[in-house]
């Protein structure tokens, strides 16, 4: 209990020494992950509408993202006059819950005075919260509530007015409100649409490796071959002993009329036979799946075939795809914090290596919303683009940059977007 007064009062003193409403909420969303344990947490502020403006973990993310729009729609329709709620986040995000977060504890920001809503932390956890945690957090929601009330007054307004000289400086330019595309670029590769991933339809160790990669295939081509050495020797085992029981039956079926206590022992007899059977059946159903064969027509992709022969592999365990050559997209990687300038049926030009001279035009037609890491070791997303032109398809493998032409901006804000993101980033 000491620990916790000690939790909240630490809390509550950085929470009254951050600077703007925007420093609140992102606080609001890191400092309880020792408390709650929280495998993610979103800021809302409140003006009407809920509006995105703080993720747990990441100073910018894309505040528009179907993700983050689908919690504010869900949200807006709850009863927040009630206090904070936990709910299963089946209720509030299918993606939520489809990445294990499985409960979602919800904090409204209540005004002190007037009692009207400021915002809406939300925080997402695999195990659930404890009564004691959501306790400590709904109190400390108020010392938050309380702070967003002082800076509703004092830091809006100055907001306000330098968005009013902003207006001003830019309306004096023309040129600055020349409408320009934002855009971002980075490195793309071509990847099969819609592979058939072939896995391990059992355990064993595979002994043949039929085809090898870029091969084409038709349906029913045999692909590779499991040892059967272990299946058949338990298969000559199970039909032997099968045998063997047989006969005990023979002989105590005749014993029986002459000793009836033998009748007990007839029946455990059978009943031992019938196992072995279906032991029998299942070891053969197993020397069906002895060989691979292909289920579509298509081509092969394959790293290494020597490196499959003789490994051990497990029951679903992936060992080659199957494409259509026909049928590709384009995958690009996109920094974090240029993710929020894609939108889906963006346009884009694809400069492959093969051929950088002739751009391949494009268009995103998928979203990734979980981010990976680049082989740059930046934090990125993944878009997935579809080529205009379906009879120039370039082959699967095949690399080089895209440009992505995203929405229509002033010229102002694309000339001088990062820059501020950078003095936002620095000063805070």
């Amino acid at each position: 209990m000491k620990e916790h007064i000690l939790s909240i009062v630490e809390i509550e003193s950085r929470l009254r020494h951050s600077r703007d409403a925007h420093e609140t909420y992102l606080l609001a969303v890191n400092v309880f992950r020792e408390l709650l344990a929280h495998e993610m947490a979103i800021g809302f502020s409140y003006k009407g509408y809920l509006k995105a403006v703080a993720y747990s973990d990441l100073p910018d993310f894309n505040k528009k993202s179907p993700f983050v729009t689908a919690i504010a729609h869900h949200i807006i329709q709850m009863d927040l006059t009630q206090g904070s709620k936990v709910i299963p986040t089946e209720e509030l995000s299918p993606e939520l819950h489809h990445q294990g977060i499985a409960y979602a504890l919800i904090v409204p920001l209540i005004h002190p005075t007037n009692r009207r809503l400021l915002g809406v932390l939300v925080f997402g956890a695999i195990k659930g919260f404890s009564n004691e945690a959501v306790a400590i957090v709904n109190h400390c929601a108020e010392t938050i509530a309380l702070v967003l009330a002082a800076f509703s007054h004092s830091y809006f307004p100055s907001i306000s007015r330098l968005k009013t000289w902003a207006i001003i400086a830019v309306s004096a330019s023309v040129v600055m409100l020349f409408p320009v595309h934002l855009s971002t670029q980075g490195k793309v590769q071509v990847v099969a649409y819609e592979p058939t991933i072939i896995t391990a339809p059992m355990n064993g160790v595979i002994k043949t490796v039929k085809v090898k990669s870029n091969d084409t295939v038709k349906k029913g081509d045999l692909l590779l071959t499991f040892d059967d050495t272990d299946i058949v020797g338990k298969q000559r085992i199970t039909a032997q002993t099968i045998n063997i029981s047989a006969a005990e039956i023979v002989k105590q079926e005749r014993s029986s009329f002459i000793d009836p206590s033998i009748k007990n022992k007839l029946e455990e007899s059978r009943a031992e036979r019938a196992v072995k059977e279906m032991e029998y059946s299942a070891i053969t159903a197993q020397l069906n799946k002895l060989t691979l064969n292909a289920p579509v027509d298509g081509t092969i992709i394959l790293d290494a075939p020597l490196d499959l022969i003789g490994k051990p592999v497990k029951t679903g365990e992936k060992l080659l795809s199957i494409i259509n050559p026909k049928k590709v997209e384009v995958e690009i990687l996109l920094a974090a914090h240029e993710s929020n300038v894609v939108s889906l049926n963006d346009s884009v030009n694809i400069y492959l290596d093969d051929n950088p001279l002739h751009p391949v035009e494009g268009e995103v037609y998928k979203i990734n919303y979980e981010p990976v890491i680049a082989p740059s070791n930046v934090l990125s997303y993944k878009a997935f683009i579809r080529l205009k032109d379906v009879s120039r398809q370039p082959s699967v493998g095949m690399c080089g940059n895209a440009k992505i032409q995203g929405e229509s901006v002033p010229l102002f804000w694309y000339i001088f977007r990062k820059p501020i993101a950078y003095a936002r980033w620095y000063l805070g």
